[in-house]
């Protein structure tokens, strides 16, 4: 089957964001020459420990630095920006690297209500998300224009979209919009949640000529042995924010959750799980795996990391890549 890799450019300890953008590129070198499907970068905001903040601005640059390998965003945080913007800047990539660029779309904010409210100025009326996306789609997607606008360049191949989400209900928004859709277990690991949204992606999707296309991304760590890898997890857990306007937002710590919460200036509480990373060594990780795809038929797993020391990371990928999981066409 098909393996891919996110990357977050996560900053390690005594390095900064330039010795981290450099490991992001050098990640992507090694994944192009050793037959991964793809390469995706993040965005985060006001993250101190990730340098990942503008997919559109790594991308080009992975691009040029790479033979093969399709390269993307995972993803595009959609509330942020008009989708006339987005579309552009994926048509020029798209128009430069024709069958190689991936638009991956995020509803989430990636950040904290300061980061939002930098990023959309003095916006007061915050465009529905599916409508947005509805836009997208007609500048990218298939060529459709809106009131006569059209999103130049025109590429050969537009960008490939994606929707990301963990949840059954942006399954089923993927599936109704035709477009491809990724999982976020690493976010969402509830494994039931996961099945139902497998489901309901593949019952209801409905595109004329496309195909569905069902990936899985998840969190892993490979080390030596179980006690070591479980060491290399800084986030075990993670926690929800649940607010009374109705916005739920993920965070990988407790402080950064309560400080969420506290910027909005509503009530909120949080819900508090295992964050859904396979950390364990190379046996272990392997069992697991074959235990949460049990049942599934996805199309491509994505692989996320929180190793910050590039060697480790390497060897991890080595090692999975050979796993027997990954030697067929799809999990069934």
């Amino acid at each position: 089957m098909r393996i891919s890799i996110l990357d977050q450019s996560p900053i390690a300890e005594n390095e900064n964001a330039t010795d981290a953008l450099r490991k992001t590129v050098q990640f992507a070198q090694f994944a192009d020459e050793n037959g991964f499907h793809r390469f995706w970068v993040s965005e985060h905001h006001n993250f101190a420990e990730l340098a990942g903040s503008a997919p559109e601005a790594l991308i080009p640059y992975l691009l040029a630095k790479t033979e093969r390998i399709r390269v993307g965003s995972g993803g595009v945080m959609l509330q942020h920006y008009p989708a006339f913007k987005v579309a552009e800047v994926f048509n020029v990539l798209a128009s430069l690297e024709p069958g190689r660029v991936d638009l991956g779309i995020g509803k989430a904010p990636g950040g904290t209500t300061l980061s939002t409210k930098a990023l959309q100025g003095h916006t007061t009326q915050q465009q529905d998300f599916d409508e947005k996306l509805e836009e997208l789609l007609h500048f990218v997607g298939e060529g459709e224009t809106v009131e006569g606008l059209i999103a130049r360049p025109t590429p050969p191949l537009p960008a490939d979209v994606y929707l990301l989400g963990g949840s059954v209900k942006s399954a089923e928004l993927a599936a109704t919009k035709g477009i491809s859709y990724v999982f976020a277990s690493f976010i969402n690991s509830n494994r039931e949640e996961l099945l139902e949204a497998a489901s309901a992606y593949r019952r209801l999707f409905t595109h004329r000529t496309k195909k569905p296309e069902l990936l899985v991304a998840m969190g892993i760590i490979v080390s030596e042995t179980d006690d070591e890898a479980k060491q290399l997890n800084k986030y075990p857990y993670s926690y929800k924010v649940h607010v009374d306007d109705g916005r739920a937002l993920n965070m990988n710590s407790y402080e950064r959750a309560v400080a969420f919460g506290e910027s909005t200036g509503m009530n909120y509480w949080i819900d508090k799980k295992e964050s859904g990373v396979i950390a364990g060594s190379i046996q272990t990780v392997e069992q697991e795996l074959e235990k949460r795809l049990a049942g599934l038929e996805i199309d491509e797993l994505i692989i996320h990391t929180p190793i910050t020391d590039f060697d480790k990371r390497i060897n991890m990928l080595k090692q999975l890549k050979n796993l027997p999981v990954f030697q067929t066409e799809s999990i069934v």
